[in-house]
C-alpha cells in the first residue's frame, strides 16, 4: 500500500468535499500531523520512507485557507501509531484554534522549514514561525 504521494491531492479534496457537503466554504479544518512511527513494525503496510512523505503532504495542505496543523513528531511512539499523550495533542490543536479563530495574538506552532542554501560548503537552513498577529 503506497498512497503517500496521492495524499497531496486526496487530503485537500477531503477538506473541500466536507466544506461543500456542509455548505461551509470557510469551515476551519484543524488536523494532527502524523506522529513518528516505525513503519517497519508492520511489513507490507506501507513502503519504507512513505511516512515522512505523508507528513510532508499534510504540511503542504496548510496552503489551503482556514487550515491548521498540530505537529506531533516529537511525541510519537515507534510501536504505536497513536501517541498516548492525548493531552499534548489537544493542547497543540487548541493553540492553533485560539490563534487562528479566537483572536489570540500568539505563536501556535514550532518553526517550519522554509528553505536551504549552500554557499562554499556551508549549509544555511531557514525556518518561519506560524503565528497569528491581529
Amino acid at each position: 500500500m503506497d498512497h503517500a504521494y496521492q495524499y497531496r491531492k486526496l487530503f485537500p479534496a477531503l477538506i473541500d468535499n466536507w466544506r461543500k457537503h456542509w455548505n461551509q466554504g470557510k469551515l476551519p479544518f484543524l488536523f494532527v500531523q502524523l506522529a513518528n512511527f516505525e513503519t517497519s513494525i508492520w511489513p507490507g503496510w506501507m513502503k519504507e520512507g512513505c511516512w515522512p512523505e505523508l507528513r510532508e503532504a499534510q504540511l503542504q495542505t496548510l496552503s489551503i485557507p482556514d487550515t491548521a496543523m498540530a505537529v506531533t513528531i516529537d511525541i510519537g511512539e515507534p510501536n504505536n501509531i497513536h501517541p498516548k499523550n492525548k493531552q499534548e495533542v489537544g493542547r497543540r490543536l487548541a493553540l492553533a484554534a485560539l490563534a487562528k479563530y479566537y483572536g489570540k495574538n500568539m505563536e501556535y506552532s514550532g518553526p517550519v522549514y522554509s528553505g536551504m542554501k549552500i554557499d562554499k560548503g556551508k549549509f544555511t537552513f531557514t525556518f518561519h514561525i506560524l503565528a497569528e498577529v491581529l
